[in-house]
């Protein structure tokens, strides 16, 4: 069956020109197949790649399958009358789920946009007696929908910081005693830019609708956090 396959491929001549191979220089088409362990064959393969992080990455593929329209007995009517198996294309957008998150993770080199980080924000304790509000912003933050966390551990200020930063959360909030008495936060965002003392109500609406899912055709929210 797999020669029979392989030797299928000798009557695709007119696919031949979706792979080129001009390395002999006069412009002819040479046709290519791979045959996988599982027994599959692939007549033509195209990859189409784009730039991440400056190397070139292979996004999606089509290829053209001789195997399953005849194991599945397909056939169509040619223009001659008779019957042939049809080529099937196989159309893979994203490839594997797994190289697909590699590539995005790669592209973003981590640092995701608001709207797909993992967790989007983290309230940050200046001092244990502002604990408990930093619990109460996080809460509020949930509230809208948004992946938020409390770090209120005993570390330093400038260490939750780093520790942020380096995690690469989008937005660091930043609460002590006076924003407490004031009901407001001091949001910063992971490059480093100190935005002005927000009410928390305020903040944690922002940030939602910075947050919304993205509709292609659309433009992106202002935020650096969202670039």
């Amino acid at each position: 069956m797999l020669n029979q396959q392989i030797a299928a491929l000798q009557d695709l001549e007119h696919v031949g020109h979706l792979a080129v191979d001009d390395r002999k220089g006069d412009g002819s088409a040479r046709l290519e197949w791979n045959v996988l362990e599982i027994g599959a064959v692939y007549a033509v393969e195209l990859h189409e790649a784009g730039q991440v992080q400056g190397t070139g990455q292979p996004l999606h593929c089509r290829r053209l399958d001789l195997q399953l329209p005849q194991a599945f007995k397909l056939e169509y009517v040619a223009q001659d009358g008779t019957r042939k198996p049809p080529v099937m294309i196989h159309r893979a957008l994203f490839g594997s789920v797994e190289r697909f998150m590699a590539v995005l993770i790669e592209h973003f080199a981590g640092a995701f946009p608001l709207w797909l980080a993992p967790v989007q924000a983290r309230v940050l304790a200046v001092s244990e007696k502002a604990a408990a509000y930093a619990t109460q912003v996080q809460a509020r933050l949930a509230a809208e929908g948004l992946r938020a966390e409390a770090d209120i551990s005993a570390d330093k200020l400038g260490a939750k910081i780093r520790r942020a930063q380096l995690e690469k959360i989008p937005y660091m909030v930043v609460v002590g005693e006076k924003d407490m008495a004031a009901g407001v936060v001091s949001p910063r965002t992971r490059e480093g830019t100190q935005q002005p003392a927000t009410p928390v109500d305020d903040f944690a609406k922002r940030l939602a609708q910075e947050a919304k899912f993205p509709v292609l055709g659309e433009p992106s929210g202002a935020s650096p956090a969202l670039q």
